[in-house]
C-alpha cells in the first residue's frame, strides 16, 4: 500500500499529512497525542500511538483506529401500502376472488 496525501483536521486547524491505511504522518506542531480524535478524509480517527520520528520534534508517526458511525440510517422510502392491495392466493394457486 502506498502513502497518499491526506488532510488532518484537529481542533479546527487543518494540517497536511501522509497516510497509509490507518498510519498517519503529521507535523509535530499539530499537538496530537494518544487518545485524541481527529478528522481526515471524512472519517474520524482516534490516536492509539504517537511517536516523534527520530526525536527531532518535526514529525509524528501515529497508529490510529477509525471511529465507526454506528447510528442507524433512516429509511429512504416510506411504503404506506404495506401489502393492503395484495391479492391472496391459496396453496392451489387459485385467487381468493374466485
Amino acid at each position: 500500500m502506498a502513502w497518499i496525501n491526506a488532510t488532518v483536521d484537529f481542533n479546527g486547524v487543518t494540517y497536511l499529512s501522509h497516510r497509509r491505511g490507518i498510519i498517519f504522518v503529521v507535523p509535530h506542531c499539530s499537538g496530537l497525542e494518544v487518545g485524541d480524535i481527529f478528522k481526515a478524509d471524512s472519517s474520524q480517527f482516534e490516536v492509539l500511538t504517537a511517536v516523534d520520528l527520530h526525536d527531532r520534534g518535526e514529525t509524528l508517526v501515529m497508529d490510529t483506529k477509525e471511529i465507526k458511525d454506528d447510528k442507524s440510517k433512516a429509511r429512504r422510502n416510506n411504503n404506506s401500502t404495506r401489502g393492503e392491495d395484495l391479492e391472496l392466493s391459496g396453496n392451489d394457486g387459485l385467487s381468493s376472488k374466485d
